[in-house]
């Protein structure tokens, strides 16, 4: 049965593993992922990041070193295969911090994280045994297998799920510590507690299990003393933690500076207004909330059934101890992430094990005096806790099968989109709106006859489109990017209309987007652009004024490299609605931005960006009351640049287009 059980819970997390690719619907893998890939670019094993603590990362570059001689080998027609090293992409090439050119690296990664999930749900059956029987853990197992947060959390590169499972192990060390008195127990149980710190920092609450498990220990002169142990509490974690992160003491001063900020930010900070909560009860209350809707009301109650129950024996306190103070400590921080409650779910399940024996025991003995009754509790107790174990079991097996099986909106659109240009009269050619960041694997399906453009772009563009695809629900997550989003919602090429969508959300212009709502386009007669935005004027690099001579590159960017400013020719406009939108990005340095100054001359409006360093679209909207000649001028703010320190502080100017909104 426990083979069953594991081999459920490794199937389901693997097939999990596959869920939006080749685009990351996870805000924090890149901060592994792609900083192991860097690591194996660039040959320099300082991760120079230390948010996380480095056991992961190097344990996925690990993985990725595997995996690219597994590329290598691949043959050239293979869409995935890899030609070099340095044909590998990521954020620190691109400055989009999702960058995934071989998402299959990813992949390899996700199925670590699996590994380490289907191993959570092992330790958790030791531990259930432990303290409640064969039984108990057998159904603490079942518990943890199907439990569809756990199976999610464990397809994903972060470090939830491997701290998790290295807190398990020093909990189960501990307890075969205490039980048997072995000081290579008590060793081994300090040495998973250091790396769970090296694999995410707020683990480091685990070592007191261990440090429990030894003074009972002797206080029940079980163990023989020695002294050496006392030595081996705090030396054997901070050896652990080391290894794992060796870099901290290399790179003390980056350390020091990384840990500090997440210090800050989890103490003081907060993040964002949905995910900040008061330390203390507030926060404690959140947590309970949260655990008791993932786990449901019944196995909550069993939950709580089965702590009490295991509070009969020492074994069981010593379970306890690790996800109490966890939770304590983790509800002193204004920081309220359900990804931080991953490792308290496991011992839950530990817990609702113990409560379904319990319940089984009660029942039983209250149906001891009558036969009857006893046979239907030993029919009706099983199948309640069958049921509780195999819905959200097939829940689970649901969804990961459908991760597996099903690709991505984007990828279902792009798909259906080469399907209609293969029966488009020649030559078929496809539009595709820039902002959707369709992947390369992808658009490999459509060929030579895909055109990708900014979505203003596509509706300025007169050339002849068999289809168009363009995010339905446009977003903006910060800054200048709402405004941005708010005008391309509201734009619509003249003679399209939409045929057919996948997915539902909407799609961030500044973030990683899960599951976007993408349509198709096609030509009709039927289409209006009533209300809506429509170009009135557009401009190249190569059109503007500028105050000295700046560089265009060959893709007919304009540099702008020590100040000054750029002036579009004039417009002649009457009374209406306007938007100047401008296609630029900046490089940022010493926790600056660079900044464009824009000015509408002869119509009073002004407007200070602060730009990202990917290329995106700006926005200045204004209103002019009678007719007159407007004008866009673009002064570059370069107030912290630095040829000494070797500071791109530049601005990269594009396109610029004058934008008049139509009435309905």
């Amino acid at each position: 049965m426990l083979g069953a059980i594991l081999a459920f819970a490794l199937a389901v997390r693997l097939m999990q593993a596959y869920e939006g690719l080749p685009y990351l619907h996870h805000f924090d893998e890149p901060q592994v992922a792609s900083t192991a890939l860097q690591i194996m670019r660039s040959g320099d094993l300082n991760p120079h990041f230390f948010n996380y603590g480095s056991l992961l990362i190097y344990m996925n570059l690990g993985v990725d070193v595997l995996h690219y001689y597994h590329l290598m080998g691949q043959p050239e027609e293979n869409a995935g295969s890899l030609g070099a090293l340095d044909d590998i992409r990521t954020e620190h090439d691109t400055g989009w911090h999702w960058t995934i050119s071989h998402p299959s690296f990813y992949l390899w990664n996700r199925w670590l994280t699996a590994l380490f999930g289907a191993g959570s749900v092992a330790l958790v059956y030791f531990i259930g045994r432990a303290v409640g029987g064969g039984w108990a853990g057998l159904l603490a197992a079942a518990f943890l297998a199907g439990l569809p947060l756990h199976v999610e959390y464990s397809a994903y590169v972060t470090t939830d799920v491997p701290a998790s499972f290295l807190s398990i192990a020093t909990v189960l060390l501990s307890v075969r510590h205490l039980q048997e008195g072995r000081p290579g127990q008590l060793l081994a149980a300090l040495a998973c507690g250091g790396l769970a710190a090296s694999t995410k920092y707020n683990a480091a609450v685990v070592l007191s299990v261990p440090l429990a498990a030894f003074l009972l220990s002797l206080l029940s002169r079980r163990a023989v003393p020695r002294p050496w142990l006392w030595a081996a509490l705090p030396a054997v974690p901070a050896v652990a933690f080391l290894i794992g992160t060796p870099c901290a003491l290399l790179d003390l001063r980056q350390f020091l500076i990384d840990v500090g900020t997440e210090v800050r930010h989890y103490g003081v900070l907060g993040h964002g207004t949905t995910t900040t909560t008061a330390p203390g009860w507030p926060h404690l209350a959140w947590q309970a909330g949260m655990i008791s809707s993932t786990l449901g009301i019944p196995v909550t109650l069993l939950a709580v059934l089965g702590a009490v129950s295991m509070l009969a024996r020492r074994a069981g306190w010593l379970v306890l101890l690790h996800p109490v103070l966890y939770a304590l400590f983790m509800a002193g921080q204004r920081v309220k992430v359900e990804r931080n409650l991953v490792v308290l779910y496991a011992f839950a399940a530990i817990a609702a094990g113990a409560g379904a024996m319990a319940l089984v025991r009660v029942a039983a003995a209250l149906a001891l005096p009558h036969s009857k009754a006893r046979r239907w509790v030993a029919v009706a107790v099983p199948i309640l806790i069958a049921i509780l174990v195999l819905i959200p079991g097939a829940q689970a097996a649901s969804i990961a099968w459908r991760a597996f099986r099903v690709p991505e909106p984007r990828s279902q659109a792009l798909l259906a989109a080469a399907r209609l240009a293969a029966k488009a009269p020649p030559p078929a050619r496809v539009g595709i709106a820039e902002e959707m960041r369709a992947h390369p694997l992808d658009l490999a399906r459509i060929g030579a006859s895909a055109t990708v453009k900014p979505w203003l772009d596509l509706v300025c563009d007169p050339a002849p489109y068999s289809v168009i695809l363009r995010p339905g629900r446009f977003t903006g997550f910060r800054g200048e990017a709402k405004p941005t989003a708010d005008m391309l919602k509201e734009m619509a090429p003249a003679g399209f209309a939409a045929v057919e969508s996948f997915g539902l959300g909407p799609l961030f212009l500044d973030l990683y987007s899960t599951m976007p709502l993408v349509e198709l386009l096609v030509p009709s007669t039927e289409s209006s652009t009533a209300g809506t935005w429509t170009c009135q004027e557009r401009f190249a690099s190569s059109d503007l004024k500028t105050s000295m001579k700046y560089a265009i590159d060959p893709n007919g960017t304009l540099q702008m490299t020590k100040g000054g400013w750029a002036l579009t020719p004039p417009v002649r406009a009457g009374a209406g609605r306007y938007a100047f939108v401008l296609l630029a990005s900046g490089q940022g340095a010493g926790g600056e931005p660079a900044r464009l100054h824009l000015t509408v001359e002869d119509a009073s409006a002004e407007k200070t960006l602060l730009l990202e360093q990917d290329r995106r679209d700006y926005v200045l909207g204004f209103e002019v009351a009678q007719e007159t000649a407007l004008s866009l001028r673009v002064a570059f703010v370069n107030d912290f640049w630095s040829p000494k320190n070797l500071q791109d502080r530049n601005a990269y100017l594009g396109r610029i287009v004058l934008l008049h909104r139509r009435s309905r």
